[in-house]
């Protein structure tokens, strides 16, 4: 969870941090509050929401390893595909519903983006960096559809 203004960090703040627990993959709302709190700003102000990661890329890159390694994946396959299709393939739709508890003037989800995994790695290594200008690598194992980006 970061706020920028005019593109230069102001603040960014994970909620795995204050948990000490480096796999969180929990809906981040303590550093929603955190960063909303710091900025003195309300989810109603804010400009624009980016999601890490384009859920329908990460579904096709999921699709194309499930039928790579058929029928040895099915077990996988069959664990993860109700939640895929139950919540993650409508991502936008349950962001905007867990955005809507820290203000209930926040009305529209016509401010909620998605950007490629990996950019979302490099801006968080570029932004809070001195530079103006930067190439940056970004090596993951995983991602939408590849894993290495520069």
């Amino acid at each position: 969870m970061g706020i920028f203004d005019d593109k230069k960090e102001v603040l960014a703040f994970a909620d795995h941090y204050s948990s000490c627990n480096i796999w969180w993959i929990n809906y981040p709302h303590n550093a929603i509050e955190f960063v909303l709190k710091y900025a003195n700003l309300k989810l109603s102000e804010v400009d624009k929401i980016v999601f890490f990661e384009k859920p329908f890329l990460k579904f096709e890159r999921l699709l194309e390893t499930y039928v790579a390694f058929a029928p040895k994946g099915f077990v996988s396959f069959a664990k993860a595909m109700p939640i895929w299709i139950k919540e993650k393939l409508f991502q936008k739709n349950l962001l905007f519903n867990k955005l809507k508890q820290h203000d209930q003037n926040y009305k529209s989800d016509q401010n909620i983006f998605f950007s490629d995994h990996h950019l979302s790695h490099a801006a968080s290594a570029f932004f809070p960096s001195p530079f103006d200008e930067a190439v940056v690598l970004t090596a993951d194992g995983v991602g939408e559809l590849s894993l290495i980006h520069i």
